[in-house]
């Protein structure tokens, strides 16, 4: 029975295509035992098929061997088609209805009832509407139409239209229908933090709506910089209208569309107009519509010394070439120096023709820093000739990453510092210079003075939520150390964090931890809590042997007691 309900299921069930509807013949009357009463229907199908009588009106109860056209609505559990045929006059009238609305034909309807703002009226004879009263203005009046109830009213459209239960509305005057995916013309009425409430030209919506989230970087550049928003028009399309006429629209799908119908390829130069300036770059629009980005080391080969606030001005029309296209990311990098036209001022071809790897630059000049030597992500730019850049990072200063920082801090912009070249990408047009590469790796050589599992004094230099980051000073015999660099994790502390954290040690003091190991990196890993663990399983042997000297039966409750 389960397999034959499933097969009407998935075979016959079909409410929302012409392939559920079919013509049948009833054949008797039953009732079943609540004492509902059916008709039995012969549809041609291999189960049997039944619909309430209660279907039918009152005044139109069909007779034995009557045919008819019926709809599939569903099945039982006993595995018979249930049928309906008011449901597929109501499909039908809603089928009719919604023609006439995509065709926007005019109709005739009879006035029902006369309402303080507009007539509820009868269309086909079948289905209510709306006429608003403001909509009573014919095509080429300015004066509103007065009706009575009973007054036919002769060319009207239908202007909003979702389904049969939804809200119907009508109007004298032609309008725009809508539908899901048109693109329409909307005109700002009122903008808040999260909502951008618009008009639809040519039509007459009344609630259009657009999530802030939904408009694309141009148009909230215009909405941003427009004084008199009533004034801004701008597309949109059409994604949602619900069954009481809100519509809600998106310029970011709209804008979307347009990355698969562009024509435009890597390589290209295109013409586009500069929506924006910040630091980062220049954002700019395609004439098809797309928004790309110029990042400022794409607007000139020497980008050090450029101020892009006095080369660019917003809506200035620039050439750029396309050097990221990516659909499927939206995404769009253009650059303006690697135009053909910038290309033979490329002093990096220049560059790779008389130096190479290993090459050493004797005077190169600092350019610019970002952020201090002690951050992660701290780097500068030298000046190998002019319009060709190194970068170079603490890390780059020495073996020693402690040192490494403490060189860093010192390199000021105008100053000069001796690097080598250590890698040269011509695909992106990038070298990378190095300091250490010019002296020899010390840090095994200070590592064969160091002994895994031996206690050392540290200073600490950086404590955070990770741990404690020391620069090793003395050994356990006080003898000063080659300084390097180790760090001590939060788990590493102390025994008992609920005691001591990372919070309780402070730049500068000076702390002893128990060498444990040297991790990738060539940081030294050390340990408190090993320290506090050895120096405590020596005092607890010493006390056993002092204790087994006394007596050697002690017994463990006893030895617990005199622990305390």
């Amino acid at each position: 029975m389960n397999k034959l309900a499933d097969l009407i299921k998935n075979k016959f069930i079909k409410s929302n295509s012409d392939d559920s509807i079919v013509d049948g013949v009833i054949t008797n009357r039953i009732k079943n035992k609540n004492g509902e009463e059916y008709f039995l229907v012969n549809a041609g199908l291999k189960s049997d098929c039944i619909i309430a009588v209660k279907d039918f009106d009152v005044n139109n109860v069909p007779k034995i061997n009557d045919k008819m056209k019926f709809l599939i609505i569903n099945h039982n559990q006993d595995g018979k088609i249930i049928l309906s045929h008011s449901k597929l006059q109501k499909k039908e009238l809603e089928k009719k209805i919604k023609s006439i609305y995509e065709k926007n034909e005019m109709i005739d309807v009879v006035v029902e009832i006369v309402l303080d703002n507009g007539y509820k009226v009868k269309i086909q004879d079948e289905v209510s509407g709306f006429l608003p009263m403001e909509d009573c203005v014919e095509d080429g009046k300015t004066e509103s139409t007065v009706f009575k109830v009973g007054d036919v009213v002769k060319n009207v459209y239908i202007s909003r239209f979702t389904k049969l239960n939804a809200k119907i509305q009508l109007s004298l005057r032609k309008t725009k229908n809508l539908f899901i995916n048109d693109v329409v013309e909307c005109i700002v009425k009122e903008k808040t933090d999260e909502i951008l409430f618009v008009y639809i030209q040519n039509s007459n919506v009344k609630n259009a709506m657009i999530h802030m989230s939904d408009i694309d970087h141009s148009t909230m550049q215009l909405l941003n910089d427009t004084e008199n928003l009533n004034t801004l028009t701008f597309k949109a399309k059409v994604i949602k209208i619900d069954d009481n006429g809100n519509t809600l629209l998106s310029v970011k799908k709209l804008v979307y569309e347009q990355w698969d119908k562009t024509n435009c390829t890597v390589g290209d130069e295109v013409e586009c107009k500069v929506i924006q300036i910040n630091d980062a770059g220049l954002t700019v629009v395609l004439n098809d519509g797309l928004e790309g980005f110029i990042h400022n080391f794409e607007t000139s080969w020497n980008t050090n010394n450029i101020n892009i606030n006095e080369q660019f001005k917003v809506d200035q029309m620039i050439k750029a070439k396309i050097l990221i296209l990516d659909k499927y990311k939206k995404q769009l990098k253009l650059s303006v120096k690697q135009l053909a036209e910038n290309c033979a001022n490329n002093p990096f071809n220049q560059f790779v023709k008389i130096h190479k790897v290993g090459d050493i630059i004797e005077k190169a000049l600092v350019l610019n820093t970002n952020k201090s030597a002690d951050n992660m992500f701290a780097f500068l730019f030298v000046q190998l000739i002019p319009g060709v850049d190194g970068r170079l990072t603490p890390k780059d200063m020495d073996w020693n990453e402690q040192r490494g920082r403490e060189l860093f801090a010192t390199l000021k912009p105008g100053t000069h510092v001796k690097v080598q070249i250590t890698a040269i990408d011509e695909s992106t047009q990038r070298v990378s210079v190095s300091v250490k590469s010019m002296i020899p790796d010390t840090f095994n050589d200070a590592l064969k003075n160091m002994k895994i599992g031996q206690v050392y004094e540290c200073e600490v230099t950086q404590s955070s939520y990770d741990g404690v980051r020391v620069i090793i000073m003395y050994d356990n015999e006080g003898k000063p150390m080659e300084k390097m660099e180790g760090c001590v994790f939060k788990n590493d502390l102390t025994k008992d964090p609920t005691k001591t954290t990372w919070k309780n040690f402070r730049k500068g003091d000076m702390i002893k931890a128990k060498f444990i190991k040297v991790d990738r990196s060539k940081t030294l890993i050390l340990s408190i809590k090993a320290m506090e663990n050895d120096i405590q399983k020596e005092e607890m042997d010493q006390y056993k042997k002092s204790t087994h000297k006394h007596d050697s039966n002690i017994g463990l409750s006893n030895w617990f007691n005199l622990s305390e």
